[in-house]
């Protein structure tokens, strides 16, 4: 359990979540509006299936753990299948899935599918990242976003808000956004996935 330790703790805590609500409420004006691109999304037993045409970098302003920015986002449609992990250094639910992930990554990457993470914990916790990624060895590749940015970009692939860690993101080779989860999942679900989808 996470307690807040002093009164700028809890200031920043409180900032957080405003800034959270405030985002996601204009990330869904503006999908109201047509500024996002469309996604038909339909239920496919246990994830969302949808159609994603306009980006192949679908995540804007990514640092590495290094804390550069990335010239250019970790591409999907590159002829593999791309898992998208969504998570955050104080999330339990990500630490026990970060050696299921790394397992499907190091099961696949050879062969048919990649993963790459992205923490939200964004610039100010690139230290807690390197603890976090030290202390919990991945097997894939793995960037730093702002909340506030990825949470649009999140909406805007899937007309959804983002609504916690972990979240995956589900891609086919050619770069479509074939299904969304959020909350834990097993390598059996995603193989079973990429199976039924698979031509």
């Amino acid at each position: 359990m996470n307690y807040i330790s002093s009164a700028s703790d809890k200031v920043y805590i409180l900032l957080r979540q405003s800034l959270r609500a405030i985002l996601l409420t204009a990330a869904a004006l503006v999908s109201l509006s047509g500024l996002f691109s469309q996604v038909v999304l339909a239920e496919s037993g246990d994830a969302t299936v949808g159609s994603f045409e306009e980006k192949i970098a679908p995540f804007d302003e990514l640092l590495t753990v290094d804390g550069a920015l990335l010239e250019e986002s970790p591409a999907v449609g590159n002829g593999r299948w791309k898992l998208v992990m969504i998570w955050a250094t104080d999330c339990p639910i990500c630490k026990q899935q970060k050696p299921v992930i790394s397992a499907f990554h190091d099961a696949h990457k050879d062969k048919d599918a990649e993963v790459f993470g992205i923490a939200l914990d964004g610039r100010q916790g690139l230290v807690a990242v390197n603890k976090y990624l030290q202390k919990h060895t991945v097997s894939f590749p793995n960037y730093v976003g702002e909340f506030s940015t990825v949470a649009v970009n999140y909406q805007e692939l899937t007309e959804e808000d983002l609504r916690g860690t972990p979240t995956y993101l589900l891609f086919n080779p050619e770069g479509e956004l074939k299904g969304n989860n959020p909350g834990p999942i097993s390598v059996d679900a995603i193989e079973a996935f990429i199976a039924r989808h698979s031509s």
